[in-house]
């Protein structure tokens, strides 16, 4: 949903939905990411706000709600204010829309690419991602009223689905306890280790730390990651050289040939690529894949 300025200042400083994943480990994020934006030390994400991804979603809500009143006539969704949990004020939750008259039901909505199938499962089922069954159980934490939710989702921009999840206490109860957690260890200044391994820690360690000033002392944790960059980055040339080399040795043994066939129905397959002179000359290159059955 489309937060307004009041409450994307108090998202600063409090958990939502969409972090619960990142702190249980299961989101685009991570929990150190989170601790970092609670503590002040995380600029935002401004490259966020043009972003067609961010801005197809929020836009596919009001259609994903529409879609839902449409199949079940008589039902009004609308969109509610943010819900604070009674006993912990740092916890809350932005919920996309609610049924009139129906406080036991919350709705989710959700735009995906045609191809993310992978953790989705047939619709009217609880079979939805482990970050989205995260996310939806911390509103339900925030708003005890709920029993269940129902996910509706936009899959590659022309097939709608509904997804029924009932209320979990014991999940609920898990997500709270990690969560309590997270923020004793903050107020202690225990900060969670960076997933140096995640795909948003980079972005997030540069939006960080973006002065450029100063030199640290020599340390041997720095030579150690840094030997072992180094070897890293070795070992990745050689792995590039080796490639290289099989499939210059398979170019060779197919010759002239189009396809080459596997005994496992996968081919390899050689095509002639063209380019087209715009900023520089016009090449045409032989390109070779290995294809899947």
């Amino acid at each position: 949903m489309a937060l307004t300025a009041v409450q994307l200042a108090a998202r600063q400083t409090r958990l939502g939905g969409s972090d619960a994943p990142n702190i249980v480990g299961k989101g685009y994020g991570t929990a150190y990411e989170v601790a970092m934006r609670i503590l002040g030390q995380l600029p935002p994400n401004t490259e966020l706000d043009d972003a067609d991804h961010i801005n197809f979603g929020v836009a596919m809500e009001d259609v994903l709600a529409q879609f839902y009143e449409r199949k079940h006539p008589g039902v009004k969704l609308y969109t509610p204010d943010t819900i604070v949990h009674k006993d912990y004020p740092f916890l809350a939750a932005n919920i996309d829309r609610r049924i009139e008259g129906n406080p036991k039901i919350g709705l989710e909505m959700k735009n995906t690419g045609q191809f993310v199938q992978d953790t989705w499962g047939t619709q009217f089922t609880d079979e939805i991602p482990d970050r989205v069954n995260i996310q939806v159980h911390h509103c339900m934490m925030c708003a005890p009223e709920i029993e269940a939710f129902i996910v509706l989702r936009c899959a590659g921009g022309n097939s709608y689905q509904e997804f029924n999840v009932p209320r979990n206490d014991a999940l609920i109860e898990a997500i709270l306890n990690i969560e309590l957690k997270f923020m004793e260890n903050l107020k202690k200044g225990i900060l969670p280790e960076p997933d140096f391994a995640h795909r948003s820690t980079s972005p997030t360690l540069r939006r960080a730390f973006q002065k450029i000033e100063g030199v640290i002392e020599a340390m041997p944790q720095l030579e150690h990651w840094t030997k072992a960059f180094e070897e890293a980055a070795a070992s990745r040339l050689e792995a590039e050289k080796l490639e290289d080399a099989i499939k210059t040795r398979i170019l060779h043994m197919m010759a002239n040939a189009e396809i080459g066939l596997l005994p496992d129905g996968r081919k390899w397959r050689r095509k002639l690529v063209s380019r087209a002179a715009y900023s520089v000359e016009a090449t045409s290159f032989t390109e070779m894949r290995l294809l899947k059955k």
